[in-house]
């Protein structure tokens, strides 16, 4: 079973007239990472980071919610995410 991370919005992304705050992230796996660059994703490039996000969240995010990410929801996904990059870590709440 991959990793996964809680991440919890700060300001939340309204669909469908209900708003999302919580959002669970599963650790990439190669699929996940297809066309991007490893030092792109260790680096939190905000390029790959629109990519990668859709492909590894539940409920899944769109590209254009995360464009439109507050500076403070998008490093909650960056401390989020790092918890994958770490060996034999649990599943964090950010």
């Amino acid at each position: 079973m991959r990793k996964t991370a809680q991440l919890t919005l700060e300001h939340g992304i309204e669909r469908d007239g209900k708003m999302i705050t919580e959002i669970t992230l599963t650790a990439p796996n190669a699929g996940a990472l297809r066309n991007l660059k490893y030092f792109d994703i260790v680096m939190l490039d905000i390029d790959a980071l629109m990519v990668l996000l859709p492909r590894i969240s539940t409920p899944t995010v769109m590209e254009e919610e995360v464009a439109n990410f507050t500076f403070a929801d998008l490093t909650r996904f960056a401390e989020a995410f790092s918890v994958f990059f770490e060996r034999g870590s649990t599943s964090p709440t950010v």
